[in-house]
């Protein structure tokens, strides 16, 4: 569906392209997909970059239409999203320092012995 957005983007059918890029925000959060994108942070965090995108490549098609007011929403959506990423991706980071300094001591631990 995102393909055929950007070939219709490409053509300058631009209603086109803002109703496959709306159908690929649906697809994305259908109760099909969700389990898909559950479990695994690096999925989910996939998720919501290529969501984010979307939205974003939504809300200039509809700007480029003057459909303004719907562009406001889904760039608001998009830096919501965003905040998500950056949350997230802070909490990854802190993680990962933590497992990783707990290896540093027990390797010393383990030198010291």
């Amino acid at each position: 569906m995102h393909n055929m957005a950007l070939c219709f983007q490409k053509m300058g059918a631009l209603e086109e392209c803002a109703l496959c890029l709306d159908a690929c925000l649906h697809q994305l959060n259908s109760q099909y997909l969700l389990p898909k994108f559950q479990g695994s942070p690096t999925k989910k965090l996939k998720k919501l970059k290529y969501e984010c995108k979307i939205h974003m490549q939504v809300c200039a098609l509809l700007s480029q239409l003057h459909r303004h007011s719907e562009a406001l929403c889904h760039a608001k959506r998009a830096v919501q999203i965003s905040q998500y990423l950056i949350r997230d991706l802070t909490d990854l980071c802190k993680i990962n320092f933590d497992k990783s300094c707990e290896a540093k001591v027990k390797e010393q631990v383990v030198h010291e012995e």
